[in-house]
């Protein structure tokens, strides 16, 4: 994929954004002992058919034994995302960092259930959708 100078110099703006709130919420979700590490990419795939009907922006790939974690970000969607977006789907994928145990341990099953990727996704939309309604709520206490 290529890009305009344009389009290349809002992109290196959206990466310093992505790192921001990387940095902001790895100290608010507790993970500051883990380790990210950003790779930018021209598109992501969905990780399964289950969630394929989805614009996929971000993945995270955590290694909760090791506390490490792979964040790939789509650099066609991140031209265009707002700030909130960038920020929510860093919170999501920040919080899988949590859920991988219990993801590990479906894998491991004899038989993972074929919608498993897709309740997980649920959950942590959920959580992630809790989390930026009170970080809204609060830049809003302040901004009034």
């Amino acid at each position: 994929m290529s890009f305009s100078k344009k389009q290349k110099l809002k992109l290196e703006e959206q990466k310093n954004k992505v790192q921001y709130y990387l940095n902001k919420w790895k100290f608010k979700l507790l993970l500051n002992h883990w380790t990210f590490h950003i790779e930018y990419k021209d598109k992501l795939e969905p990780v399964c058919k289950e969630v394929s009907e989805y614009v996929v922006d971000m993945t995270c790939d955590p290694c909760w034994f090791y506390k490490d974690a792979y964040i790939d970000v789509s650099l066609g969607e991140l031209l265009n995302d707002s700030d909130d977006q960038i920020e929510a789907n860093i919170v999501h994928e920040l919080l899988h960092c949590y859920i991988s145990p219990l993801w590990e341990i479906i894998l491991e099953a004899k038989k993972v259930p074929s919608d498993s990727r897709k309740h997980m996704e649920h959950c942590i939309t959920g959580l992630s959708n809790v989390f930026m309604a009170d970080e809204r709520e609060r830049r809003n206490l302040i901004n009034d």
